[in-house]
Protein backbone atom coordinates (compact mmCIF):
# COMPACT_ATOMS: atom_id res chain seq x y z
CA UNK A 1 0.00 0.00 0.00
CA UNK A 2 0.96 3.92 -0.47
CA UNK A 3 1.92 5.58 2.10
CA UNK A 4 -0.64 8.34 1.16
CA UNK A 5 -3.48 5.27 1.00
CA UNK A 6 -2.41 4.23 4.32
CA UNK A 7 -2.18 7.82 6.19
CA UNK A 8 -5.69 8.13 4.89
CA UNK A 9 -6.71 4.64 5.87
CA UNK A 10 -5.65 5.51 9.77
CA UNK A 11 -7.49 8.85 9.39
CA UNK A 12 -10.44 7.24 8.65
CA UNK A 13 -10.41 4.54 11.79
CA UNK A 14 -9.04 7.29 13.93
CA UNK A 15 -12.18 9.55 12.96
CA UNK A 16 -14.44 6.33 13.12
CA UNK A 17 -13.15 5.29 16.74
CA UNK A 18 -13.89 8.85 18.10
CA UNK A 19 -17.46 8.72 17.54
CA UNK A 20 -20.11 6.70 19.44
CA UNK A 21 -18.90 3.61 18.45
CA UNK A 22 -19.50 -0.07 20.04
CA UNK A 23 -16.39 -1.66 22.17
CA UNK A 24 -16.29 -4.52 19.68
CA UNK A 25 -17.18 -2.24 16.60
CA UNK A 26 -13.98 -0.40 17.41
CA UNK A 27 -11.86 -3.51 17.72
CA UNK A 28 -13.02 -5.08 14.50
CA UNK A 29 -12.23 -1.53 12.47
CA UNK A 30 -8.53 -1.73 14.29
CA UNK A 31 -8.40 -5.71 13.11
CA UNK A 32 -9.41 -4.60 9.70
CA UNK A 33 -7.04 -2.01 8.89
CA UNK A 34 -4.18 -3.88 10.18
CA UNK A 35 -5.10 -6.21 7.71
CA UNK A 36 -5.51 -3.81 4.88
CA UNK A 37 -2.25 -1.53 5.80
CA UNK A 38 0.31 -4.59 6.21
CA UNK A 39 -1.36 -7.45 3.19
CA UNK A 40 -1.52 -10.10 5.70
CA UNK A 41 -3.55 -12.77 5.88
CA UNK A 42 -4.64 -12.48 9.45
CA UNK A 43 -4.46 -9.51 12.13
CA UNK A 44 -5.84 -9.38 15.55
CA UNK A 45 -6.56 -7.28 18.72
CA UNK A 46 -5.65 -9.72 21.61
CA UNK A 47 -6.42 -8.04 25.29
CA UNK A 48 -5.39 -8.26 28.56
CA UNK A 49 -8.28 -10.30 30.37
CA UNK A 50 -8.93 -8.73 34.15
CA UNK A 51 -7.07 -10.41 36.70
CA UNK A 52 -6.90 -13.92 34.44
CA UNK A 53 -2.71 -12.99 33.30
CA UNK A 54 -4.37 -13.69 29.80
CA UNK A 55 -4.45 -12.66 26.73
CA UNK A 56 -7.75 -13.05 25.05
CA UNK A 57 -8.25 -12.40 20.84
CA UNK A 58 -11.26 -9.96 21.39
CA UNK A 59 -11.05 -8.86 17.44
CA UNK A 60 -9.53 -11.34 14.51
CA UNK A 61 -9.79 -10.19 10.73
CA UNK A 62 -8.43 -12.48 7.26
CA UNK A 63 -7.72 -16.21 7.85
CA UNK A 64 -8.64 -18.52 10.33
CA UNK A 65 -11.44 -16.71 12.05
CA UNK A 66 -13.79 -19.01 11.66
CA UNK A 67 -11.79 -21.46 13.71
CA UNK A 68 -11.61 -21.01 17.55
CA UNK A 69 -9.42 -18.62 18.96
CA UNK A 70 -7.09 -19.45 21.37
CA UNK A 71 -5.70 -17.63 24.49
CA UNK A 72 -2.16 -16.54 24.92
CA UNK A 73 -0.92 -16.76 28.87
CA UNK A 74 1.22 -14.04 29.98
CA UNK A 75 5.01 -14.86 28.84
CA UNK A 76 4.05 -17.52 26.07
CA UNK A 77 5.09 -16.96 22.67
CA UNK A 78 5.97 -13.71 20.97
CA UNK A 79 2.57 -11.69 22.06
CA UNK A 80 3.65 -12.68 25.80
CA UNK A 81 6.99 -10.88 25.09
CA UNK A 82 5.59 -7.89 23.75
CA UNK A 83 3.51 -7.68 26.55
CA UNK A 84 6.28 -8.20 28.94
CA UNK A 85 8.63 -5.76 27.18
CA UNK A 86 6.34 -3.64 26.32
CA UNK A 87 8.16 -3.28 22.72
CA UNK A 88 6.89 -4.32 19.53
CA UNK A 89 8.51 -6.39 16.93
CA UNK A 90 8.89 -7.65 13.73
CA UNK A 91 9.65 -11.08 13.13
CA UNK A 92 10.59 -11.91 9.23
CA UNK A 93 10.94 -15.73 10.12
CA UNK A 94 9.05 -17.08 13.08
CA UNK A 95 10.56 -20.49 12.33
CA UNK A 96 13.80 -19.32 13.30
CA UNK A 97 12.71 -17.13 16.50
CA UNK A 98 12.52 -19.51 19.73
CA UNK A 99 9.94 -17.09 21.31
CA UNK A 100 7.36 -18.51 18.24
CA UNK A 101 4.86 -20.54 19.86
CA UNK A 102 2.51 -22.31 17.20
CA UNK A 103 -1.08 -22.94 18.15
CA UNK A 104 -2.64 -26.43 17.57
CA UNK A 105 -5.31 -26.07 14.47
CA UNK A 106 -4.83 -22.21 14.42
CA UNK A 107 -6.68 -22.44 10.36
CA UNK A 108 -3.85 -20.40 8.59
CA UNK A 109 -0.03 -20.36 8.15
CA UNK A 110 2.57 -18.11 9.62
CA UNK A 111 5.77 -17.47 7.95
CA UNK A 112 6.16 -13.63 9.40
CA UNK A 113 4.84 -11.60 12.26
CA UNK A 114 4.28 -8.06 12.95
CA UNK A 115 3.03 -6.81 16.56
CA UNK A 116 2.60 -3.89 18.33
CA UNK A 117 1.84 -3.22 22.27
CA UNK A 118 -1.50 -1.14 23.08
CA UNK A 119 -0.51 0.88 25.97
CA UNK A 120 -2.28 3.66 27.51
CA UNK A 121 -1.00 5.49 30.76
CA UNK A 122 2.24 3.55 30.35
CA UNK A 123 0.31 -0.05 31.01
CA UNK A 124 0.31 -2.17 28.18
CA UNK A 125 -3.30 -3.32 28.00
CA UNK A 126 -2.68 -5.48 24.76
CA UNK A 127 -1.21 -6.46 21.34
CA UNK A 128 -1.85 -5.96 17.80
CA UNK A 129 -0.66 -8.43 15.39
CA UNK A 130 -0.39 -8.99 11.68
CA UNK A 131 0.74 -12.45 10.04
CA UNK A 132 1.41 -13.47 6.72
CA UNK A 133 2.27 -17.09 5.27
CA UNK A 134 5.77 -15.95 3.55
CA UNK A 135 9.04 -14.94 5.53
CA UNK A 136 10.03 -11.30 5.17
CA UNK A 137 6.15 -10.47 4.17
CA UNK A 138 6.29 -6.92 5.75
CA UNK A 139 8.10 -3.81 4.33
CA UNK A 140 9.14 -0.58 5.91
CA UNK A 141 5.97 1.25 5.08
CA UNK A 142 4.00 -1.53 6.07
CA UNK A 143 6.03 -1.88 9.39
CA UNK A 144 5.32 2.15 9.74
CA UNK A 145 2.08 2.74 9.19
CA UNK A 146 1.41 -0.56 11.34
CA UNK A 147 3.02 1.04 14.02
CA UNK A 148 0.63 4.32 13.65
CA UNK A 149 -2.28 2.43 13.50
CA UNK A 150 -1.42 0.98 17.17
CA UNK A 151 -0.63 3.95 18.58
CA UNK A 152 -3.17 6.24 16.71
CA UNK A 153 -6.06 3.71 18.08
CA UNK A 154 -4.78 2.73 21.30
CA UNK A 155 -6.80 5.71 23.34
CA UNK A 156 -9.89 5.29 21.69
CA UNK A 157 -9.99 1.51 22.29
CA UNK A 158 -9.16 2.56 25.81
CA UNK A 159 -11.80 4.63 26.17
CA UNK A 160 -14.17 2.07 24.21
CA UNK A 161 -12.99 -0.63 26.84
CA UNK A 162 -13.77 1.94 29.74
CA UNK A 163 -17.54 2.16 28.93
CA UNK A 164 -17.80 -1.89 28.60
CA UNK A 165 -16.33 -2.58 31.57
CA UNK A 166 -19.14 -0.15 33.26
CA UNK A 167 -21.39 -2.62 31.67
CA UNK A 168 -19.72 -6.18 31.89
CA UNK A 169 -19.39 -8.67 34.89
CA UNK A 170 -15.81 -8.79 35.61
CA UNK A 171 -15.61 -12.54 36.85
CA UNK A 172 -17.19 -13.61 33.94
CA UNK A 173 -17.06 -10.94 31.12
CA UNK A 174 -20.56 -11.70 30.49
CA UNK A 175 -22.69 -8.62 30.57
CA UNK A 176 -23.91 -7.15 33.90
CA UNK A 177 -27.18 -7.86 35.29
CA UNK A 178 -27.99 -4.22 34.59
CA UNK A 179 -27.98 -4.57 30.94
CA UNK A 180 -30.72 -7.34 30.74
CA UNK A 181 -33.88 -5.62 31.01
CA UNK A 182 -32.99 -2.89 28.05
CA UNK A 183 -31.30 -5.56 26.12
CA UNK A 184 -34.11 -7.46 25.56
CA UNK A 185 -36.44 -4.85 24.90
CA UNK A 186 -34.33 -3.69 22.05
CA UNK A 187 -33.99 -7.39 20.69
CA UNK A 188 -37.64 -7.84 20.69
CA UNK A 189 -38.38 -4.48 19.05
CA UNK A 190 -35.71 -5.65 16.08
CA UNK A 191 -37.31 -9.24 16.10
CA UNK A 192 -40.68 -7.22 15.96
CA UNK A 193 -39.35 -4.47 13.41
CA UNK A 194 -37.84 -7.47 11.12
CA UNK A 195 -40.14 -10.28 11.16
CA UNK A 196 -38.00 -12.85 12.69
CA UNK A 197 -37.84 -15.26 15.11
CA UNK A 198 -36.18 -14.48 18.43
CA UNK A 199 -35.66 -17.12 21.54
CA UNK A 200 -33.94 -16.88 25.27
CA UNK A 201 -31.66 -19.69 26.67
CA UNK A 202 -31.95 -19.37 30.50
CA UNK A 203 -28.98 -21.33 32.34
CA UNK A 204 -28.58 -22.06 35.95
CA UNK A 205 -25.79 -24.30 37.06
CA UNK A 206 -26.32 -27.26 39.10
CA UNK A 207 -25.66 -28.09 42.81
CA UNK A 208 -23.56 -24.71 42.53
CA UNK A 209 -24.69 -23.56 46.24
CA UNK A 210 -22.97 -27.41 47.11
CA UNK A 211 -19.43 -26.52 45.56
CA UNK A 212 -19.37 -23.12 47.27
CA UNK A 213 -20.08 -24.46 50.80
CA UNK A 214 -17.19 -27.47 50.08
CA UNK A 215 -14.73 -26.00 48.28
CA UNK A 216 -14.91 -22.65 49.01
CA UNK A 217 -15.82 -19.15 46.84
CA UNK A 218 -12.37 -19.13 44.85
CA UNK A 219 -13.64 -22.30 43.57
CA UNK A 220 -17.05 -21.22 42.70
CA UNK A 221 -15.41 -18.12 41.53
CA UNK A 222 -13.39 -20.28 39.03
CA UNK A 223 -16.61 -22.70 38.65
CA UNK A 224 -18.58 -19.35 37.28
CA UNK A 225 -15.33 -18.26 34.67
CA UNK A 226 -15.20 -21.25 33.45
CA UNK A 227 -18.51 -22.26 32.20
CA UNK A 228 -18.72 -18.11 31.00
CA UNK A 229 -16.07 -19.36 28.74
CA UNK A 230 -17.57 -22.65 27.44
CA UNK A 231 -20.47 -20.09 26.52
CA UNK A 232 -18.49 -17.18 25.22
CA UNK A 233 -16.63 -19.76 22.95
CA UNK A 234 -19.77 -21.33 21.75
CA UNK A 235 -21.85 -18.08 20.70
CA UNK A 236 -21.94 -15.58 17.60
CA UNK A 237 -21.34 -12.17 17.54
CA UNK A 238 -24.74 -10.83 17.51
CA UNK A 239 -25.75 -13.04 20.80
CA UNK A 240 -25.93 -11.67 23.40
CA UNK A 241 -24.90 -13.06 26.87
CA UNK A 242 -25.69 -12.01 30.41
CA UNK A 243 -24.76 -12.59 33.75
CA UNK A 244 -28.26 -12.81 35.63
CA UNK A 245 -27.10 -12.81 39.02
CA UNK A 246 -25.25 -15.66 41.25
CA UNK A 247 -25.20 -18.67 39.11
CA UNK A 248 -28.08 -17.74 36.09
CA UNK A 249 -27.11 -16.60 33.29
CA UNK A 250 -29.08 -15.58 30.30
CA UNK A 251 -28.61 -15.82 26.59
CA UNK A 252 -30.59 -13.55 23.25
CA UNK A 253 -30.48 -15.40 20.47
CA UNK A 254 -31.48 -12.99 17.70
CA UNK A 255 -33.05 -15.15 14.16
CA UNK A 256 -33.22 -17.83 16.13
CA UNK A 257 -35.98 -20.28 16.04
CA UNK A 258 -37.13 -22.99 18.79
CA UNK A 259 -35.16 -26.02 17.15
CA UNK A 260 -31.88 -24.07 16.62
CA UNK A 261 -32.32 -22.42 20.06
CA UNK A 262 -32.76 -26.45 21.64
CA UNK A 263 -29.80 -27.19 19.74
CA UNK A 264 -27.74 -24.56 20.94
CA UNK A 265 -28.74 -24.85 24.43
CA UNK A 266 -27.43 -29.29 24.32
CA UNK A 267 -24.18 -27.88 22.64
CA UNK A 268 -23.46 -25.44 24.93
CA UNK A 269 -24.36 -28.43 28.02
CA UNK A 270 -22.51 -30.55 26.61
CA UNK A 271 -19.53 -28.46 26.47
CA UNK A 272 -19.90 -27.31 30.23
CA UNK A 273 -20.24 -31.17 30.97
CA UNK A 274 -16.62 -31.35 29.58
CA UNK A 275 -15.26 -29.27 32.49
CA UNK A 276 -13.06 -30.74 34.95
CA UNK A 277 -11.33 -28.54 37.70
CA UNK A 278 -8.88 -30.10 39.73
CA UNK A 279 -8.87 -29.72 43.38
CA UNK A 280 -7.16 -31.40 45.07
CA UNK A 281 -7.66 -35.50 44.80
CA UNK A 282 -10.85 -33.97 42.91
CA UNK A 283 -11.85 -32.82 40.03
CA UNK A 284 -15.13 -31.00 40.30
CA UNK A 285 -17.12 -31.46 37.51
CA UNK A 286 -19.77 -28.95 36.47
CA UNK A 287 -23.61 -29.08 34.58
CA UNK A 288 -26.08 -26.40 33.86
CA UNK A 289 -29.77 -26.76 33.69
CA UNK A 290 -31.36 -24.88 30.01
CA UNK A 291 -34.84 -23.54 30.05
CA UNK A 292 -35.29 -22.96 26.51
CA UNK A 293 -37.70 -20.04 25.10
CA UNK A 294 -39.00 -18.85 21.69
CA UNK A 295 -41.19 -15.26 21.56
CA UNK A 296 -44.36 -15.73 20.63
CA UNK A 297 -44.69 -12.20 19.04
CA UNK A 298 -46.68 -10.62 21.60
CA UNK A 299 -45.45 -11.31 24.86
CA UNK A 300 -43.56 -8.77 27.04
CA UNK A 301 -39.95 -9.39 28.05
CA UNK A 302 -40.96 -10.18 31.20
CA UNK A 303 -43.30 -12.95 30.07
CA UNK A 304 -40.81 -14.22 28.13
CA UNK A 305 -37.94 -14.75 30.97
CA UNK A 306 -40.40 -16.22 33.01
CA UNK A 307 -41.48 -18.74 30.69
CA UNK A 308 -37.64 -19.86 30.13
CA UNK A 309 -36.68 -19.46 33.98
CA UNK A 310 -40.00 -22.07 34.35
CA UNK A 311 -38.57 -24.30 31.78
CA UNK A 312 -35.16 -24.55 34.12
CA UNK A 313 -37.45 -25.38 37.10
CA UNK A 314 -39.09 -28.44 34.88
CA UNK A 315 -35.40 -29.41 33.53
CA UNK A 316 -34.31 -29.43 37.45
CA UNK A 317 -37.26 -31.46 38.29
CA UNK A 318 -36.65 -33.65 35.86
CA UNK A 319 -33.06 -34.58 37.08
CA UNK A 320 -30.83 -31.89 35.89
CA UNK A 321 -28.05 -31.53 33.40
CA UNK A 322 -30.93 -31.21 30.75
CA UNK A 323 -32.44 -28.69 29.03
CA UNK A 324 -36.44 -28.17 28.77
CA UNK A 325 -38.18 -26.22 26.28
CA UNK A 326 -40.84 -23.83 28.15
CA UNK A 327 -44.67 -24.13 26.30
CA UNK A 328 -45.77 -21.74 24.46
CA UNK A 329 -49.15 -19.79 25.47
Amino acid sequence: MRAEDALRAILEVSDALGGEVEFERALSLVADTALLLTGASHASVRLLAPGEGMLLATARAGEGVAMAPKPFRLGEGLMGWVVEHGEGLLVDDVRADPRYRELPNQGFVIGSMVLEPLVVGGVVGGVLSASAPDRHAFDDTAVVSFKLLARCTQFPLERARLERIAIVDPLTLAFAPSTLASSLARALTEARDAARPFSLLFFDLDHFKGVNDRYGHAVGDEVLRRFAAEVRGSIRKHDVFVRRGGEEFVLLLPDTAESAAFAMAERIRGRVREIAIPYGGDRIRVTTSVGVATWDGAESGAALEHRADEAVYAAKASGRDRSSVAIAG
